[in-house]
């Protein structure tokens, strides 16, 4: 079993578009490899392939090749891997999927990354900049369950893929505006 190659779900709106969302603080990263692993051998697993496995529920940690490992639950990880190269393939290929009280979970959410901040003050009624660091947070972004990781410049987010074409459309949209807002205010100056 090798890494599931995954397409993004905003990929043909991404095409279309007039500029690219990077312009505007906006990047899919619905490609990355993303699996979940969950059961009661989970942690000796990880720890006999000498992996490491975050301390508390909700906990992230950043593994040496790019790799984010997510505490999801008491006995469930979800890693993903900034390329085919990365822990996700190690795990697979260390034979996570036919370890004893550990199973192999497709992950079917996909992950975008929001470096704008005002995009959060009409989203989301949670703070996102003041959220906790190398944490996951659930919460409803636009009306859509997600989570959210911060990290120093933008939030990394996961949401469902079937609700992925929706929010990236309202993250685009807001994006966009806030930049062009911005661009515009400041062309008013000699």
């Amino acid at each position: 079993m090798s890494a599931p190659k995954r397409r993004s779900p905003v990929e043909s709106l991404i095409a279309s578009a007039a500029r690219p969302p990077s312009e505007y603080g906006l990047e899919d990263l619905s490609h990355l490899p993303k699996i979940g692993l969950l059961g009661p051998g989970v942690a000796d697993w990880l720890s006999g392939q000498y992996l490491p496995w975050p301390d508390q529920v909700f906990d992230v940690m950043h593994a040496d090749d790019g790799s984010i490992l997510v505490r999801t639950g008491m006995r469930e990880l979800v890693i993903e891997s900034p390329d085919d190269d990365g822990l996700v393939r190690r795990v697979i290929e260390a034979g996570a999927q036919s370890a004893d009280g550990v199973y192999v979970v497709e992950q079917q959410t996909a992950t975008f990354v929001v470096g704008a901040p005002g995009v959060w003050a009409q989203t989301c009624g949670v703070n996102v900049p003041e959220l906790p660091p190398d944490r996951i947070s659930y919460t409803r972004v636009a009306g859509i369950s997600c989570g959210l990781i911060p990290r120093a410049h933008d939030v990394r987010v996961w949401v469902d893929y079937s609700y992925a074409p929706d929010l990236w459309r309202t993250f685009a949209d807001i994006s966009r505006g806030l930049v062009d807002r911005v661009a515009s205010s400041l062309s008013d100056f000699p």
